[in-house]
């Protein structure tokens, strides 16, 4: 045995590197019981005398060292001090390392030892389906879908959805899964900590609205300030608390993120809807449309993790005003656009503003025995009302029948929308694995609009939608690709 031999635990955030590596220490102990196993923590002592004196008698040691990364230089001293040559002790050290860091870590011991790592990787949902039907039983596909979707990955969470989804057995348990989380990362005291602190949670919801945070980036420091009123200064001294708390990883304390995309929801959840410190109209009238992208990538897991109603509702108090104000001033085609981005939540303006600007278009004498009947290759653009009116598919019944009367309404005065409109048909309207347990009512009122548009086959355009329509409706196999 060499004097001193290193085994690495690398991974993102919450995926069981720290609980695989104190398991792998109880087994060494129990086959070996001359090993002396000793945890090594930074909790901000003496470290190096520390190791001075609890490695200065004989002995085998085994040494578990958790974010061996937050140690920064003094592991280049331990193992330095480790390796120096004595045959009365020998050493072996498992070491939890952040995948941030994890180069960083291997070069410094590459000098000193040979590190074998282990990498832990988030669960593929293959596995967490396997793992829900294997622990727990649970075959239903459904069921299985949503676990992995809370879950994101992390080990924990799938367990912990899965016992609430067999304790009830109803799904509606784990759609709104606020309760769920709020146990997650209530256990961790180092988040607790950040959410008593209100500077701690606005920076650390700023990073998880940007996703990462560049020192360096000009641009971002100022919206840091001007939006946030946290100035460039306090804000990395606060990014220095939320990594020494394991809330963010931080590259060369130049760059910070939020590795764990579960917690980066969560403290977004409770900064905007729960505790309500960042008004959901300042990031819109901050950032929007400059970072629209950002915000909808924000919206997406929080709506579908938690209340899905009291967020919608949250959101539609703050952004309505904000229409009214925004389509007073700003063109036809960026208030659709600004509707395809919020249209969940102002389905009312959405319906009103779509049939208002419909109306608004003249009539047209168009011969379409002339056209094209080939759906169109891209999706259309966000500024347009074929994208904010098919956006409705999904909701309810009602509201769904007015957009697709307003699509066909469109569709007559727009001849450049027919390629659009048969590629929705084609694609978005088309069956999908949930459609069945609502009766069809989709494909059903599709069908009946269009008959009822074919005005006893003297229409060409409905009669060449129907049979286009029926031809996508009547194949024997149906493929959704989400």
């Amino acid at each position: 045995m060499h004097l001193l031999s290193e085994f690495g635990v690398t991974g993102a955030a919450g995926l069981g590197k720290t609980l695989f590596s104190v398991n792998l220490a109880k087994k060494i102990q129990q086959e070996d019981n001359n090993t002396s196993v000793v945890c090594l923590f930074d909790k901000g002592a003496d470290l190096i005398r520390d190791i001075t004196a609890c490695f200065s008698e004989p002995g085998n040691y085994l040494i578990f060292v958790d974010d061996a990364n937050r140690l920064d230089n003094r592991l280049d001293y331990i193992l330095h001090y480790l390796n120096e040559k004595d045959e009365s002790r020998t050493f072996r050290i498992i070491a939890t390392v952040r995948d941030y860091a994890r180069e960083s870590v291997i070069e410094k011991v590459s000098k000193y030892t040979k590190l074998h790592e282990q990498v832990i990787s988030p669960l593929t949902d293959e596995q967490i389906k396997e793992l829900s039907e294997t622990l727990f039983g649970i075959k239903n596909g459904e069921y299985q879908k949503r676990i992995q979707e809370i879950s994101c990955g992390n080990p924990r969470l799938a367990v912990m959805a899965s016992k609430v989804a067999i304790e009830t057995n109803q799904i509606q348990s784990i759609q709104n899964v606020t309760s769920l989380y709020s146990d997650y990362f209530g256990e961790s005291e180092n988040v607790k900590f950040v959410l008593d602190d209100e500077r701690l949670v606005v920076a650390a919801f700023a990073i998880s609205f940007f996703r990462k945070i560049d020192k360096l980036n000009e641009q971002q420091m100022g919206m840091m300030e001007n939006s946030f009123g946290i100035q460039a200064e306090e804000f990395w001294e606060l990014v220095d608390i939320l990594h020494k708390n394991e809330i963010v990883d931080l590259y060369e304390s130049e760059v910070v993120k939020i590795s764990d995309q579960v917690l980066s929801t969560f403290l977004f959840y409770i900064t905007v809807f729960e505790k309500k410190i960042i008004p959901f109209s300042l990031i819109v009238k901050d950032f929007y449309p400059d970072y629209t992208r950002t915000i909808v990538d924000s919206l997406n897991p929080i709506i579908s993790a938690f209340d899905q109603r009291k967020v919608v509702a949250g959101i539609r108090s703050e952004v309505k005003d904000i229409f009214e104000k925004y389509s007073e001033r700003e063109s036809v085609d960026k208030s659709i656009e600004f509707l395809s981005t919020f249209w969940f939540a102002l389905p009312t303006e959405a319906l009103v503003f779509s049939s208002k600007v419909i109306n608004e278009m003249p009539d047209v004498d168009i011969d379409w025995k002339g056209e094209n009947y080939e759906q169109a290759k891209n999706e259309a653009n966000k500024s347009s009302l074929i994208s904010l009116l098919t956006s409705f598919r999904f909701y309810d019944e009602q509201e769904f029948k007015m957009s697709f009367e307003l699509l066909l309404k469109y569709l007559a005065k727009s001849k450049a929308s027919l390629g659009f409109v048969i590629r929705a048909l084609s694609e978005r309207y088309n069956f999908k694995p949930n459609d069945c347990r609502y009766g069809y009512y989709v494909q059903s009122f599709i069908v009946d609009k269009l008959i009822e548009q074919l005005d006893k086959g003297e229409s060409y355009l409905f009669s060449r939608l129907f049979i286009l329509t029926a031809s996508y409706l009547l194949k024997v196999e149906h493929r959704d690709h989400q």
